[in-house]
């Protein structure tokens, strides 16, 4: 919470401004949270089901499950950071 802009981008990335929300962005959102859970999972799952060892499928599953979304949005606020106080395109404005 020390770095410049880190506060201004926290507010733009959770709390959203509702009014711009379309619904073809919503479908696209559903469309990306199917994606990320079954074609991603389901690969993970599969690569890690022929890895040659004894595993405990459930326990990779939730770990999977815990991980993504954590670094989806670790990656939303490092991005949301970088748009909002380092662009190297200074006519470039992130979220208007």
């Amino acid at each position: 919470m020390t770095l410049p802009g880190i506060k201004e981008s926290f507010a733009f990335l959770f709390k959203p401004d509702f009014s711009k929300i379309a619904p073809s962005i919503i479908i696209s959102a559903i469309g990306q949270a199917f994606f990320s859970l079954s074609l991603g999972m389901g690969a993970l799952i599969t690569y890690i089901k022929f890895g040659g060892r004894t595993l405990f499928y459930a326990l990779d599953y939730l770990t999977n499950n815990i991980n993504i979304p954590l670094v989806a949005v670790l990656a939303a606020i490092v991005a949301t950071w970088i748009c909002k106080t380092k662009s190297l395109n200074k006519e470039l404005e992130c979220g208007k």
